[in-house]
C-alpha cells in the first residue's frame, strides 16, 4: 500500500528473495530515456508483484525483469502508457518461471516501436488473460523462449501484430483474440 512516483528509478531491486509487493502504485517514474522504470529486477528469486499500478513511465519499462530471475509472478499489474514497453521479462543471463496473469498493457512504446509485453530467453514461462492493445509494436512478443503456456489473452489494435513469436518452441497457445 504505497505510493512512488516521480523519482528517477521507481523500484529498482537486486539480489532480493521471497519478495512480495502489493496493492501500491509505482508510476510516473523515469528521467534517463531507456534506463530509468517503474520497476526493475535482477537476481530475483521467489517474487510476486500483485494490484500493482506501474503506468506512465516517462523513460523506461512499467516492469522490467533481467538477469538471473527464477519464479517471478506479475498478478493484476497495469502496466499502459509506459515510455518503453509494459513488461519485460528477459532472460538472457539466466532465469526461469516467469509468470505473467491478469496483466493490462496498452498504448506502451508509442514513440519508441516497443510491445506491450515482451518474453525473452525464457524457459517455462506463462502469460494468462492479459491484455495488450495499441502498443507501438507488437502487442504481445516472445523470443527464444520454451516450454510456455500463452491462454486467453487479448491483443488488438497493436502497430505491427497482434501476437508474435519468434524460436518459440514446446509452447500451447490457447484462446488467444
Amino acid at each position: 500500500d504505497v505510493v512512488i512516483t516521480r523519482c528517477a528509478m521507481g523500484v529498482h531491486m537486486k539480489g532480493v528473495d521471497d519478495l512480495r509487493i502489493q496493492n501500491s502504485a509505482i508510476r510516473n517514474n523515469g528521467c534517463l530515456i531507456g534506463y530509468d522504470h517503474n520497476t526493475y529486477f535482477r537476481r530475483a528469486t521467489y517474487t510476486l508483484l500483485k494490484n500493482l499500478d506501474i503506468s506512465d513511465c516517462k523513460a523506461g519499462n512499467g516492469f522490467n525483469l533481467s538477469t538471473n530471475c527464477n519464479n517471478v509472478i506479475l498478478d493484476t499489474c497495469n502496466a499502459s502508457n509506459n515510455h518503453f514497453r509494459g513488461i519485460r521479462f528477459e532472460a538472457n543471463d539466466g532465469g526461469s518461471r516467469m509468470m505473467i496473469i491478469n496483466c493490462i498493457t496498452n498504448g506502451n512504446g508509442l514513440n519508441e516501436t516497443q510491445p506491450g509485453i515482451r518474453v525473452a530467453n525464457v524457459p517455462d514461462f506463462t502469460i494468462l488473460g492479459c491484455t495488450a492493445n495499441g502498443n507501438g509494436d507488437n502487442g504481445i512478443y516472445v523470443v527464444g523462449s520454451s516450454n510456455g503456456l500463452v491462454k486467453n489473452n487479448t491483443a488488438t489494435g497493436n502497430v505491427n501484430a497482434n501476437y508474435r513469436y519468434q524460436n518459440v518452441s514446446s509452447t500451447t497457445y490457447i484462446n488467444n483474440n
